[in-house]
């Protein structure tokens, strides 16, 4: 999975966006998510975006790795937002009722 980070300001605070360049969210590509999320959150990132424009699919592992590094970021004093989710990524959430855990924003 390739991904680029960039920051932006988001409601007054720093966020480190990280740029999913995948269509999907599944179980081949969480390690390296995983590892760079914690990566930045162990780096002081207390906020972190994740742009999901090009994801069109997402399995319950993809979720579990979202909810991980939630709680570690949370932990922290810090946020994790979902970025640019497409309406099927965000029935995702909102199936799971995950949407009253995470919060969503679009920035383009």
């Amino acid at each position: 999975m390739e991904l680029q980070t960039k920051e932006i300001t988001i409601e007054d605070n720093n966020y480190k966006v990280v740029y999913l360049q995948s269509d999907s969210l599944a179980l081949t590509k969480l390690p390296e998510l995983k590892e760079i999320l914690q990566s930045e959150i162990n780096n002081g990132n207390k906020y972190l975006g994740i742009d999901m424009t090009e994801v069109t699919t997402m399995n319950s592992s993809g979720l579990g790795i979202l909810i991980n590094c939630l709680k570690v970021a949370k932990d922290n004093k810090g946020n994790i937002k979902i970025l640019n989710a497409s309406d099927k990524i965000r029935n995702i959430f909102r199936i799971t009722k995950l949407d009253t855990v995470f919060e969503f924003s679009n920035t383009n």
